[in-house]
């Protein structure tokens, strides 16, 4: 093989190694910018609706009107359409809600789990409602859930770079026999939901810092005083010629 010949053959291999790097930078930055822009949410949101702690939950029917019961730590109360929506503002949260589910509902009806007899009491307090039945059993969330083999369709989908609506209409095509109540917005959380398993109880930042490490990113990471991270370093040394070292810093 001539000289040139072998020179060809090796540039060819560095354009080849190249695209593969900078697709992994790409596939890496992206999805920790989805991960930050999750944190970021779960930081200024509040739950609009039920307890903020679950307990422990049983597998409460349809009650006969179509309402479902909230679960307060180990208590649950009303329906969620009881009520008004200033009620259910967060403290200190100024921005409106964005769907007005409430319409004052006076159906009231609670369940307490009683810990000494391992068992749950429920009661009625005020039958009444100020609404038609639902027809449709997509109007209750509890319907909308997908169950766990589907959960774990839907990460398999999310993770090949399938948008939620994608997935959606995947998952009714490949499963013509069940039926799928989910709507987009459940694809939306049951993504975030997959996201927070994915990082394992740590912030975003450290674990892209983590999965920097295992890769073929050179990386140096700076930490305050009490060990927190409070910016780091990284850059391919192949690629250093041809494309810039990535720092990212924050407060």
């Amino acid at each position: 093989m001539d000289i040139d010949s072998t020179l060809i053959q090796i540039l060819s291999q560095q354009r080849q190694l190249i695209a593969r790097l900078q697709g992994q930078t790409h596939a890496i930055l992206e999805t920790t910018g989805a991960l930050l822009e999750d944190d970021e949410e779960n930081k200024n949101s509040g739950i609009i609706h039920g307890g903020s702690k679950p307990g422990k939950q049983p597998n409460w029917p349809r009650d006969f009107e179509g309402s479902y019961l909230r679960l307060h730590q180990q208590y649950f109360d009303t329906n969620p359409l009881g009520g008004l929506p200033e009620r259910n503002v967060c403290k200190g949260d100024g921005r409106l809600p964005k769907v007005l589910r409430l319409i004052n509902c006076p159906f009231s009806a609670s369940a307490y789990f009683q810990k000494k007899k391992d068992h749950w009491r429920f009661s009625v307090s005020n039958p009444a409602h100020n609404h038609p039945s639902s027809l449709n059993p997509a109007a209750h969330t509890a319907n909308r859930q997908l169950t766990d083999s589907l959960f774990e369709e839907m990460k398999k989908l999310g993770d090949a770079g399938l948008k939620p609506s994608v997935i959606l209409a995947t998952l009714k095509k490949t499963h013509p026999d069940k039926t799928i109540l989910a709507t987009i917005s459940t694809i939306y959380t049951a993504r975030k939901k997959s996201n927070q398993e994915l990082l394992q109880g740590i912030s975003p930042i450290v674990h892209l810092n983590k999965t920097l490490q295992n890769s073929e990113f050179t990386t140096m990471a700076r930490t305050d005083d009490n060990g927190n991270l409070t910016a780091f370093f990284f850059v391919i040394l192949a690629l250093s010629n041809s494309s810039p070292p990535i720092t990212i810093s924050f407060s």
